[in-house]
């Protein structure tokens, strides 16, 4: 590469998790890490992966493995699975590693995942709740309760965080996010989650509490449903039948009284929705053709719905006085709703005397990509019966085939005495969830027939409806140029089939702590994914800034979808204003400063006993250190002094420093890979076994100082802790001699020893004095804050 030029890298990166699992009283179990790709990309993209020992070792306590997963296009998860031995001798936990490398048309963002082996791991789980929508202007708190499947001695950590459904956070309810945890002994917790009044008129509306990163536990069930019940509760009752018993005997006439919203254009419920407070109604019978006491027995009383429950039933006996009669009929009436109010307020039993007659119902079946999706066809009986109804049915095709989108079925389905309702199950195929075609599919179950009932309805449809469209944004962020406009660029995807024809997404920008026009400009528009395609992006333009601040924010938010449902509709955008300049050190002590970087001093009129080798500036950028290749360390403006290993004999010279985010630390690392660490610095990992082909000249720690890259002086760049992979400089022409990240740390700089300087990731190019005749060989750089 030519001096001063520069490259930028935009491949998606992969990550792998870490998982804890149960060690196996005897046989085998299987730890399985998912291994993710940032973003989903067009072509195939390759990582190979092994395992290797921590204080598991393999053999003994899992089953090594080793191999190359394939992400193809448009794909963004891919599965290891390690087996794990039975331990013959119980220990409280072991951890073994899977290691990625090797990656092709990608980067590799997390190499690490880690597997944590427990004994008697506990089962996490979460339980849904209700909550009734606050008055305007008022709050209301669902309460989730966490339980683990039973006490232990370790402390239980899971991570949980709020999900949108109907529910929108910020409108209906308040995001929360954070980590839970079961001290020793303790079973339950609860997660409490603030829910407003939106002001708008609307069914219930539901969002999602979910459970991830369990520590010491594993997942049993890993998501509730917090229903936001609409005050406005209707109570209706159903009619109902039953077969009028043989003289002397009695029946029970059940009716089935529904909490429930209303309907538009109608006092039917669609479904049972229950309050987050009790509910109540008073009910008595009355007569109509049948009289009280010869026909059935009078009933009055009071009906109660507790918190959650949406159904309740009346029972009342039914006779036969004996006299030969028509069919029969009286009521039940409603009265005097708590917490609700009657929509219908009367129903009426029949006493049927006659046959009794069998229909099925249509139904529509949604395909929503879910393992074990089936249609469910309701089988009704006009009365109950003393006796089992058994009915023979049969599946046909229509533009949906048996074997390909559904199971074929043949058999029969029984109502049990006094049941006036049953199903009929039909599995879906997997063909089903991945076919691409836009038109709903039906097929039919046939009644063949029935003994004692006549069929009335003997042919059901099944219409498949395909929603195989899941629509999210990402987050993003940009560096603000100070005299230019910049694009923040997000990504819009879908999860799920490519569309046969394109998707239009409307999206709109809205104000954080950056505002419009002041930061960026205001943006509404439509984003369209191309047939075959899972992925589109929209740029929103960046005004310039000329000062340093601290970052700010706006957010993308989509509003409506041509096709397809949206999922995670909002993302934000971070405006990234600080890191617009850098020192350069050279071996006599002497620093150069670009951009907005101050000179704070050097050591160009000191005596040094090795010559200068890194910089590191402090996290003010109002002070740097210098090190030399002994270890010795100069500091300059607000950096202070920690340690050196200027009297520690070393494998190999000293060639490069970092400091840690709070500037009360930093590492020094020597041409071998060794790392040696003073103040608050904490230790990652390091190169010194392995086996490099340059050897290494600089370091640089993350952000959040939970990690570092080391970089070689033929460019390769190794990454510890949490330090993202954005690319290196094989086959640069002069000898690279530093590395800098970018402030959020999605990005790095590389310096050379002839002054020219790369960019990777988000970095941004500001010049270079490559070519440029120096007294001494660049040794090193540093960003200004």
């Amino acid at each position: 590469m030519a001096a001063g030029s520069a490259w930028a890298v935009t491949l998606p990166q992969i990550s792998v998790s870490d998982v804890t699992i149960a060690a196996p009283a005897s046989g085998t179990a299987e730890a399985t890490f998912v291994v993710t790709l940032s973003e989903a990309s067009s072509t195939t993209v390759t990582v190979r992966y092994r395992t290797a020992d921590g204080s598991a070792t393999a053999g003994d306590d899992y089953q090594p493995t080793t191999g190359t997963l394939r992400f193809a296009p448009g794909e963004t998860s891919k599965t290891v699975t390690v087996t794990v031995n039975a331990s013959p001798v119980p220990v409280a936990e072991k951890v073994f590693y899977l290691q990625l490398f090797d990656p092709s048309k990608a980067t590799i963002a997390r190499p690490q995942g880690t597997a944590t082996i427990i004994n008697d791991l506990p089962a996490i789980s979460i339980s849904d709740t209700f909550i009734a929508e606050p008055p305007p202007g008022g709050i209301n708190r669902a309460l989730f309760t966490v339980t683990l499947s039973a006490p232990t001695s370790r402390t239980v950590r899971v991570a949980f965080t709020t999900a949108n459904g109907s529910a929108v956070a910020g409108e209906d309810y308040e995001p929360e996010s954070g980590v839970l945890t079961f001290r020793p002994g303790q079973a339950s917790a609860t997660v409490s989650v603030v829910v407003k009044n939106d002001l708008v008129s609307s069914p219930d509306q539901i969002f999602w509490l979910k459970l991830a990163n369990p520590s010491n536990g594993q997942l049993a069930r890993a998501a509730g449903q917090a229903t936001i019940v609409d005050s406005d509760r209707i109570i209706s009752m159903n009619d109902t039948a039953i077969l009028q018993p043989p003289p002397g005997t009695e029946a029970v006439a059940l009716f089935e009284v529904v909490l429930s919203e209303p309907t538009s254009g109608s006092t039917q419920p669609a479904a049972g929705f229950p309050t987050s407070e009790p509910a109540s109604v008073d009910f008595t019978t009355a007569d109509g053709s049948a009289v009280a006491g010869e026909d059935y027995v009078s009933v009055a009383g009071t009906l109660l719905f507790p918190p959650g429950e949406s159904v309740e039933t009346i029972s009342v006996p039914v006779r036969n006085n004996g006299v030969p009669a028509n069919d029969k009929a009286f009521f039940i009436k409603l009265t005097n709703p708590t917490n609700a109010r009657l929509a219908r307020s009367m129903g009426t039993a029949t006493i049927v005397v006659s046959n009794r007659t069998v229909a099925i119902e249509d139904t529509t079946v949604t395909d929503t990509d879910t393992p074990g999706n089936a249609a469910n066809f309701v089988v009704s009986l006009s009365a109950a019966s003393p006796e089992p109804i058994t009915v023979r049915y049969a599946t046909a095709d229509g533009t949906a085939l048996a074997g390909v989108d559904y199971a074929a079925s043949r058999g029969t389905v029984v109502f049990p005495p006094g049941e006036l309702s049953t199903r009929i199950t039909i599995p879906l195929l997997t063909d089903v969830a991945t076919h691409t075609a836009e038109t709903p599919e039906t097929f039919f179950v046939d009644l063949l027939a029935a003994d004692n009932a006549t069929i009335a309805r003997t042919r059901a449809t099944a219409t498949i409806v395909d929603t195989n469209a899941f629509i999210s944004v990402g987050d993003t962020s940009v560096m603000a140029d100070p005299s230019a406009d910049v694009e923040a660029v997000f990504s819009v995807s879908l999860t799920g089939d490519a569309p046969t024809s394109p998707i239009r997404v409307i999206f709109t920008t809205a104000d954080g702590t950056a505002t419009a026009p002041a930061d960026y400009q205001s943006t509404t528009g439509t984003v369209t994914i191309a047939a075959g395609q899972t992925t589109a992006t929209l740029a929103v333009p960046v005004t310039p800034h000329p000062e340093e601040g601290p970052d700010k924010t706006f957010s993308v938010r989509l509003s409506g979808v041509s096709s397809g449902r949206i999922v995670n509709g909002k993302a934000t955008a971070t405006i990234v204003t600080r890191g617009r300049g850098y020192w350069l050190a050279a071996a006599d002590g002497g620093v150069f400063t670009f951009g907005n970087a101050r000179f704070l001093g050097s050591a160009g009129d000191l005596e040094l006993n090795s010559p200068i080798v890194s910089m590191a500036a402090t996290p003010t950028g109002q002070g740097y250190w210098l090190v030399a290749a002994d270890g010795g360390v100069f500091s300059f403006g607000d950096a202070g002094f920690f340690g050196s290993t200027g009297s520690i004999p070393l494998n190999g010279p000293i060639v490069g420093m970092a400091a840690t985010p709070t500037g009360q630390g930093y590492w020094l690392v020597a041409a071998d890979g060794g790392i040696f660490n003073f103040g608050d610095a904490g230790f990652f990992g390091s190169g010194a076994r392995q086996t490099l082909s340059g050897a290494v000249v600089a370091m640089a720690a993350t952000p959040s100082g939970g990690g570092y890259w080391l970089v070689a002086s033929d460019g390769g760049v190794f990454a510890f802790g949490d330090a993202g992979f954005f690319g290196s400089a094989s086959g640069t022409d002069a000898s690279v001699v530093g590395i800098v990240p970018t402030p959020n740390g999605r990005g790095y700089w590389l310096a050379a020893s002839d002054g020219a300087v790369l960019s990777f990731g988000d970095a941004r190019l500001f010049g270079s004095i490559g070519g440029t005749s120096l007294k001494g060989s660049i040794v090193g750089m540093a960003p200004t804050r």
